[in-house]
C-alpha cells in the first residue's frame, strides 16, 4: 500500500480543527449507522476520547482488544482476536454465501 505522507497531512490537519473547535464531535450527532469503535489497550490514544466519541452516536459500541497497541490488524497477540470480530461485525456469512471475496 502506497503511502501519501501529503494526504495525511492535510486530513491530520482538517481533523485537528474540528477537534480544536468542537465540531466534531458535533459531528458525530448525524450518523445513523452502527459504528464500532475497536481500541487497543495498549493503544497510546486515549480511550476515553473514543467512549466521548461513541456517546455521540446513537447505535455506537466498543470492542476493547487485549494486548493491543494502535494498530491491531498488524499486533502479534490481537491480529486474529481483531479479524474475528471485524468479520462479525461485518456479518462476513451474507458475503461467503455470494462467493463474495473478501481480504480475510
Amino acid at each position: 500500500m502506497d503511502f501519501r505522507l501529503d494526504i495525511f497531512e492535510s486530513v491530520w490537519s482538517d481533523g485537528e480543527k474540528l477537534r480544536e473547535n468542537g465540531s466534531f464531535l458535533n459531528c458525530l450527532y448525524s450518523i445513523s449507522c452502527p459504528v464500532t469503535f475497536m481500541h487497543g489497550d495498549y493503544d497510546p490514544h486515549p480511550l476515553a476520547a473514543v467512549w466521548e466519541a461513541a456517546s455521540f452516536i446513537k447505535n455506537a459500541r466498543v470492542m476493547i482488544l487485549k494486548n493491543c497497541g494502535h494498530i491491531p490488524w498488524m499486533e502479534t497477540e490481537a491480529r486474529n482476536e481483531f479479524f474475528e470480530l471485524l468479520k462479525k461485525e461485518l456479518d462476513i456469512e451474507i458475503y461467503s454465501k455470494k462467493n463474495f471475496s473478501f481480504f480475510f
